[in-house]
This record gives structure tokens, C-alpha cells and sequence, in this order.
């Protein structure tokens, strides 16, 4: 007996596959499709007891199927079907709960002297109810080394699937009881509605089910997706984020199917679009309301299973990746209006995670404000009192987004102009916030401390200073256009250039 082996690890995690040397006598199967029909009735009597089912397909080209030839009635007990429900009339990939591309997989991998595989994969039971198989087989070449079906065995390995979920479940608990409290990912916050969304995130980090994070503008959505994909079994893998609101209506499919060199004016070169891309890992679609209907209609079909056609080709592809969606839009309304299929909207909408927005918040404020500042080596001190209190009392309408950008302008000019001053609309609705010390005493640690100017100020004036003079010499000097390089107004370039002692010499 040959002991060669070969063990092959997919882009897709859910499936492990592994060849050695195939035995000679099993190779007539692929011309005698009714031979497992004579196995002894002992044998057959054993099988149709265990939680496993023997099987032999047979795989088209044309239709690209393996159909389901002759199954033993053990399938009943692994997965309610009778063996006359699925012979003759179903395939392996209408059961599938995963996308695998069975034939590129095992032409890619095995021949006809090294044909012995194992996969492990989801199946959807005859209830719709997922159920984890192993499947070990041998695929069947006919005489020109092509692949003609498959024979072997299916195996329940629910169990296992469920205890390695526990393993990884007790991991991610662990793994998170040794970050800060008030952190996750990319996220910071310790109120209770950011422990619940915290909490929310690692639960679907666990899970399969595809999503939309739905929220304002700038409440850290794209963070959210991240810190699921981070935390899931596909996060050494690609992460591909998609703002769909800065397509071009005319390149949606391009851009998310690939196209083929000469395919259309601008196709030099053959390109990968995003499905290929997210092969294996997450794709994250950011204001999902923007895609229009016919490429909904496409991508509901790769949703569903039946794969996708770059431009300007003719063999369809697929890819195994997990959906998140985003948006700040009401997804039903553009159900109402035509704008989404009501199908495409359910198939993309398993959970929903609610982002909430700053102002439901106020007590993360100062965190934030500590974090970004911290990004930059600075602290509290560095903050006039006054301005720190109106930060404390807007309502940021612009969320995490609006209060980084204000930090930043701080930084860079110690500008403390706000957008436009709302901070009474935050104490209307939040009374028991009224007063900007309530919410740092509510955050231990994080009092600002009086103290004379720090240096830090006194590096990024000269920092400031010479790009503000840089921008001016660049511009000669105009105003207007120096404002417009800098993104300022001309008030605030002529109050800096007052403030730098700046005059054209």
C-alpha cells in the first residue's frame, strides 16, 4: 500500500481537504453507477443504523452538477431525506449550506492516481436546519483523466462542530476579559449601551449569519464590521470594505464581479473585482442602500448560491465570504419606493446591530476625547477648561466623526469653534448632564488637571505656523486660495495669520 499524502488547506476555513493514493479496484465505479446497489444486505442493514450515509454522483461539465446517483437510506436519519427524494433529481451544491466550487477544487488538486478526499462542510436538512458532515470519498476519473462523479461516505460531526464552537466561544471570552473594559477594537466606551453593543459584537463574531449595521453618519459602523471579522474564524483573512455611494452607477458589476481584459473601453488588463477579493474573509458593503436593482438581482443570486460572471466572461466563479452591510438610510422606505428588493433586503438581513449615536452617549464623551487626544501624545491638560466643557455639552449631530474632526482642528490651529454651537440641546435632553464636571467625576481618572500651557502647545504652534506660511508662499499670499488649500475660511486664515504674526514682507 502507497502511504503518499497530500493535505490541502482551501482559502474557505470550513473545509479541510485531503488526498492520498487512490486504490485501483474503485476506479470501474465511474462506469458502473448502479454497483453500490448490490452492496451485501448486512452491510447495508449497519449503515442504515449509523448517523452516515454512503453515496456516489456523478458530475456533469455541461451543468457543472454532481448529481446525487444512488444515496443509502441511512441519509434518512442524517438528514430526513429519503433516498428516493434526492436520487436522480437533486445535486450535492443544492444542499450545501457553504459556497465550494467542488469540481475547481478537486481538479486543482487530484488526478487519477491521487483522486482520495475529505471535506467537512455545512448541509441544510430536509427542515432547513444546518447540520456539519465530513465527507470522505474518492472521485471517479473516466479514461481520459477526466472527472466523471464521486463515491463515498457522509458522517455527522454536528457534535464536534459544536464543541469546537464552545472552545472558540470560551477563547473569544478570555480573549476579551483582557482588554480594557472600555475598549473594543477600534470602539471606546463604557456606557451601558456600548457594553451591550460590545457584547452584541461578540456574539456575532461566533456566528455565520450575515448582518447590517445600521446608524448614523459617523457612529463607527466600518468599526463594528472590523471588530466582528477581527474577532470571527475568517480574521487572518481579507477584510474588503466597499463604499457603495462612491461607485459609478456604470461600474457596479465591474468592480464587484472583476472583468476580463478588452471586455469593455477601459478593461487593459483582466481585474479581480471585490467577491474575488473577499474569497475567504469578509466583505463589507457600506451604504448598501446604494446599489442599484439589477446588481441586487446579481448578488442576490451569489447569496443564494449560484455564483457570479466577471465581464466579459463566460464561466462562473464563486466565492466564500461573509456579508456585512451598512447603512444610515431607512432600508424599508427604499423597499417602499423601489429603490431595494424586498428579497435582497431579507437575504442580506439576518441581524440587525444599531449603532447608537453620540448624543445617546454623553458619558463616552471625555473617553473619546481622551483617546484621540492620547493618539497624538497629548492629555486633558492640553484643553482650555471652557472648550473642554462645550465639547462635554455639544450634542455632536456629527457623532465620533464631528468630535475627532474638532480635536484635529484644536490641534492644528487651536481653532474652538464648534460647527455650530448646540450644546443647550444636549441638556434638554439629557438634564442629569447638565453640568460638564457630572460627566467627569462619572469617569474615573480622567480629570483634566490646571496647569500653565503645556509644551505640547507649544510644538504644534510652530508646527502650525510654518504650514501656514508654507500654504501662503504657495499661494502668493492670497488669502482666499491659501484658505481654500488649507480647508479654512478666509476669517480664520486672517485671525491665524494675526495670531502667527504673519504679514507679507
Amino acid at each position: 500500500m502507497n502511504s503518499d499524502r497530500t493535505t490541502i488547506t482551501p482559502e474557505n476555513k470550513n473545509i479541510r481537504l485531503e488526498a492520498d493514493l487512490n486504490k485501483d479496484f474503485l476506479r470501474h465505479l465511474a462506469s458502473q453507477p448502479n454497483l453500490l446497489r448490490e452492496i451485501p444486505s448486512f452491510f447495508s442493514d449497519l449503515l442504515d443504523i449509523l448517523p452516515a450515509a454512503i453515496y456516489h454522483s456523478s458530475y456533469d461539465p455541461d451543468t457543472d452538477r454532481w448529481l446525487i446517483r444512488y444515496v443509502s437510506k441511512g441519509v434518512k436519519r442524517l438528514l430526513g431525506y429519503k433516498p428516493s427524494d434526492l436520487e436522480n433529481k437533486r445535486s450535492f451544491k443544492e444542499l450545501i449550506v457553504t459556497n465550494i466550487d467542488h469540481y475547481q477544487l478537486f481538479k486543482e488538486v487530484l488526478h487519477p492516481k491521487n483522486a482520495r478526499f475529505r471535506l467537512t462542510f455545512e448541509f441544510r436538512d430536509a427542515k432547513g436546519n444546518g447540520k456539519w458532515c465530513s465527507d470522505d470519498g474518492i472521485i471517479l476519473f473516466d479514461q481520459n483523466g477526466q472527472v466523471r462523479g464521486s463515491v463515498g461516505v457522509f458522517v455527522d460531526i454536528t457534535d464536534h462542530k459544536e464543541i469546537e464552537r464552545s472552545i472558540q466561544e470560551e477563547n473569544l471570552r478570555l480573549k476579551t476579559a483582557l482588554r480594557i473594559p472600555a475598549r473594543l477594537g477600534g470602539m471606546v466606551g463604557r456606557s451601558q449601551r456600548m457594553q451591550d453593543i460590545f457584547s452584541r459584537i461578540l456574539k456575532m463574531a461566533l456566528s455565520t449569519a450575515k448582518l447590517v449595521v445600521v446608524g448614523e453618519s459617523g457612529t463607527g459602523k466600518e468599526l463594528a464590521a472590523r471588530a466582528i471579522h477581527d474577532l470571527s474564524n475568517r480574521g487572518t483573512q481579507n477584510f474588503i470594505a466597499v463604499n457603495c455611494s462612491a461607485i459609478n452607477e456604470n461600474l457596479f458589476e465591474s468592480e464587484f464581479f472583476g472583468h476580463k481584459k478588452g471586455s469593455f473601453t477601459d478593461a487593459v488588463d483582466n481585474r479581480q473585482g471585490y467577491l474575488d477579493s473577499a474569497n475567504g474573509g469578509t466583505l463589507f458593503l457600506d451604504e448598501v442602500g446604494e446599489i442599484p436593482l439589477n446588481i441586487q438581482t446579481k448578488l442576490l443570486r451569489v447569496l443564494d448560491g449560484y455564483g457570479y460572471i466577471p465581464v466579459g466572461d463566460n464561466k462562473v466563479r464563486y466565492s466564500d465570504f461573509r456579508l456585512i452591510s451598512a447603512t444610515s438610510r431607512n432600508l424599508g422606505l427604499l423597499i417602499r419606493r423601489g429603490l431595494m428588493r424586498e428579497d435582497f433586503y431579507y437575504r442580506i438581513n439576518a441581524i440587525t446591530l444599531r449603532m447608537p449615536p453620540l448624543r445617546k452617549r454623553p458619558e463616552d464623551i471625555p473617553l473619546l476625547i481622551n483617546y484621540f487626544l492620547a493618539r497624538q501624545n497629548m492629555t486633558f491638560e492640553a484643553l482650555p477648561p471652557e472648550f473642554f466643557k462645550r465639547l462635554i455639552r455639544y450634542s455632536w449631530p456629527g457623532n465620533i466623526r464631528e468630535l475627532q474632526n474638532v480635536l484635529s482642528r484644536y490641534i492644528a490651529f487651536q481653532e474652538t469653534e464648534l460647527n455650530h454651537d448646540n450644546s443647550q440641546d444636549l441638556h434638554q435632553v439629557l438634564p442629569e448632564f447638565a453640568q460638564a464636571d457630572d460627566l467627569l467625576d462619572s469617569v474615573p481618572n480622567l480629570r483634566p488637571i490646571s496647569r500653565p500651557e503645556s509644551k505640547h502647545h507649544d510644538n504644534y504652534h510652530d508646527f502650525e505656523r510654518q504650514r501656514l506660511l508654507a500654504a501662503l508662499n504657495d499661494n502668493n499670499w492670497q488669502v482666499e486660495n491659501t484658505g481654500r488649500r488649507l480647508g479654512r475660511s478666509r476669517s480664520t486664515i486672517y485671525r491665524m495669520m494675526k495670531k502667527f504674526g504673519l504679514t507679507k514682507k
